[in-house]
C-alpha cells in the first residue's frame, strides 16, 4: 500500500517487535490522520503485569475492532484472525533485535521512576526481566513468521507496509506530513 492512499484508510494497525517503536509511530499517525489510537497492551494487561483471561481478551478485541476508526498498535499474534481483516492498512515494522533490545532497555530507564507508561495500563511499571528480554531477542524467529503467515492467510498482503528500520520510519513520516501536511 502506498502513502497516498493512507488518508481513505479508517482502521490502521501497527505491528513489530517490543522496541521497535509501535506506540511512538502509532501518535505520530494518530496526529497526521486524526484517527484514535488504541494501544492494546492497555486492553491486555492489568495491574502487575496480569494476562487477561483469553476469553475475555477475545471480547475486547471485538468491541475494539468494531470501533469505526482506529490506529491499534500491539502485536498480539493470537487475535490477528480478528484485527487483519478489518485494518485496511497494516504497518509492520521490522526491526533488528539488538536495536529493540536496546531500546527496551533505555525505555525501562526513563519510565523506571513513573507509575506507567502512557501507552501501558496502570499498574505495569516497567521491569527488566529475563523472559521479555528473551521474546525480544526470539521475536524474528518465532514472532516474525506469525506476522508473515497470517498476512497470507487473511489475505491481507496488499495492506501490509513494511519498515525496516528508524530511517525508513522517518522518510515515511515525512511523506506523509508532505502529502497530508
Amino acid at each position: 500500500m502506498s502513502p497516498e492512499l493512507l488518508k481513505q484508510t479508517k482502521r490502521i494497525l501497527v505491528v513489530g517487535c517490543s522496541g521497535s517503536g509501535k506506540s511512538t509511530l502509532t501518535r505520530h499517525l494518530e496526529n497526521i490522520f486524526d484517527l484514535p489510537a488504541i494501544h492494546m497492551d492497555i486492553h491486555f494487561w492489568n495491574s502487575g503485569w496480569v494476562e487477561t483471561p483469553a476469553n475475555v481478551w477475545r471480547e475486547k478485541v471485538e468491541g475494539l475492532v468494531d470501533q469505526p476508526r482506529w490506529i491499534m498498535d500491539g502485536t498480539f499474534a493470537n487475535s490477528f484472525d480478528l484485527r487483519m481483516p478489518r485494518a485496511e492498512a497494516i504497518v509492520i515494522l521490522d526491526f533488528p533485535p539488538l536495536l529493540c533490545l536496546w531500546r527496551a532497555f533505555f525505555r525501562v530507564l526513563k519510565y523506571k521512576k513513573s507509575d506507567h507508561r502512557p501507552d501501558m495500563a496502570e499498574g505495569c511499571h516497567e521491569r527488566m526481566d529475563w523472559e521479555f528480554y528473551k521474546y525480544i531477542l526470539t521475536y524474528r524467529r518465532i514472532v516474525y513468521p506469525k506476522i508473515l503467515s497470517a498476512l497470507n492467510e487473511y489475505r491481507c498482503e496488499e495492506k501490509a507496509i513494511f519498515l525496516k528500520g528508524q530511517r525508513q520510519v522517518d522518510q515515511f513520516l515525512k511523506q506523509l506530513e508532505n502529502i497530508y501536511g
